[in-house]
């Protein structure tokens, strides 16, 4: 058997994924998503309670300051990033 490598950049791919059905791209994302489950290690270590509470504390400051974004601009950004996703 030949094999053949095709090396494509993010834009190429892209392009190509934007093109298919939606059923495809559907049935492509659910099988990057079960290599991408597969692949992550296990092994993680749980976050310390002083990392929660550092994360909690920057969302709070974020929140204070005024570094957030409403919920229908934040999904009217994701639909303009993603829009295959939203067909």
């Amino acid at each position: 058997m030949t094999t053949a490598t095709i090396n494509l950049d993010y834009n190429q791919i892209r392009n190509i994924v934007m093109q298919m059905p939606l059923q495809e791209k559907k049935r492509l994302f659910e099988e990057l998503d079960d290599f991408y489950a597969t692949s992550v290690s296990e092994d993680l270590p749980p976050y310390t309670m002083a990392e929660i509470n550092a994360r909690i504390n920057e969302a709070e400051d974020d929140i204070a300051n005024g570094r957030v974004y409403p919920a229908d601009e934040m999904h009217k950004s994701l639909e303009n990033k993603f829009p295959w996703l939203c067909e």
